[in-house]
């Protein structure tokens, strides 16, 4: 008899550090999209980056699976490089119909010299 679960880690995270430092509960955590700013600040600490999957789906999800993500490791920044949209989803040799927005972000922890 083999068990299985249908449930899924709802992003793909690399380069991570291996002992990361989370941040304090309710530190601010700000987000930035590459398209409308596309330099990140020079004083940063790249802490990985992030790519939300099925296990996410809606951009609401999407965003605060980032928050958490960035939390975890100790990231103040989310930088949005990639955001696309997919409407079918590939497995077992069979394409369902679902839409899924999926988001690609650097984790970095900047030094904002005090400012909120």
């Amino acid at each position: 008899m083999a068990l299985t679960s249908c449930s899924q880690i709802p992003y793909v995270l690399v380069n991570a550090p291996k002992n990361p430092t989370p941040l304090q509960p309710g530190a601010v955590v700000r987000i930035v999209d590459a398209a409308e700013i596309p330099v990140i600040p020079e004083n940063n600490t790249y802490l990985g980056t992030v790519q939300t999957n099925d296990g996410a789906c809606s951009l609401e999800n999407s965003a605060q699976v980032l928050l958490d993500v960035a939390q975890s490791v100790g990231a103040n920044l989310i930088y949005i490089k990639k955001f696309s949209e997919r409407d079918s989803r590939y497995s077992d040799g069979i394409f369902t119909p679902t839409h899924c927005d999926i988001v690609t972000a650097d984790l970095l922890y900047v030094d904002f010299g005090g400012a909120e």
